[in-house]
């Protein structure tokens, strides 16, 4: 158990209060806090309700990795403020937060993991800040509710056309939200990610494609290679 200001060695696991919530956490050798023990094992009670906010510190350190499974299973849970002090938040990080409406990517992060919000059924729209370099091809896989991945202007790395993911120059489809019903593939486009979410939870009934399109074609609202 870690008390209030005391720096702690690098290892773990360790236990410590932050802003009304016990929290799991390593150090690391950079002395760096990261949140929870990446072993399916959620970093808080997944009897926790309602909006929660994770500290900048513990043990002294600050908390920059939000690790493997951090709060899976925390199905009370409504809403998650990261501080900005994190840089990576690792795969499956709110998978089965049933009930997870809301949680920012601050402009610090750079790397985000795969099943993020796997089997979330709350969560419509993420913002992607500039700052993230990485973006796993399974990142929102069965976010069922998700309509809107929304990516800042300013990233060198991605950018959003109606509401679907791709890479900064709009030639690779990444990721269609599982929730958007139609969509409109733009001219740009000559790969499809496997990991697109066309062939998983996706409920788009209506596929178009922008004149001048030279890989795809729709017939009929369904989505072709022209080859």
């Amino acid at each position: 158990i870690a008390n209030a200001g005391e720096k702690l060695a690098a290892g773990g696991p360790y236990t410590g209060e932050g802003n009304g919530i016990e929290w799991t956490f390593l150090i690391s050798e950079n002395s760096e806090a990261i949140l929870g023990i990446g072993d399916s094992t959620a970093a808080i009670s997944n009897k926790t309700e309602g909006a929660i906010v994770v500290p900048e510190t513990l043990g002294g350190c600050p908390v920059t990795v939000i690790n493997d499974a951090a709060f899976i299973g925390c199905r009370s849970v409504t809403s998650i403020t990261f501080p900005s002090t994190i840089v990576s938040i690792n795969d499956g990080a709110f998978c089965h937060c049933d009930n997870l409406e809301s949680f920012n990517i601050p402009e610090s992060v750079k790397k985000l993991g795969g099943g993020l919000i796997h089997g979330n059924r709350k969560l419509e729209k993420i913002f992607i800040p500039a700052s993230v370099e990485s973006i796993d091809g399974y990142a929102f896989w069965e976010g069922f509710a998700l309509k809107e991945i929304e990516v800042d202007k300013g990233s060198p790395n991605y950018t959003s056309v109606g509401g679907v993911l791709y890479n900064k120059n709009v030639t690779l489809l990444i990721y269609c939200p599982g929730a958007l019903t139609e969509m409109t593939l733009p001219a740009s486009v000559t790969t499809v990610s496997e990991d697109s979410c066309l062939s998983g939870c996706c409920q788009i009934a209506n596929f178009y494609v922008e004149e001048g399109n030279a890989c795809f074609k729709s017939v009929d609202g369904i989505l072709y290679t022209k080859d």
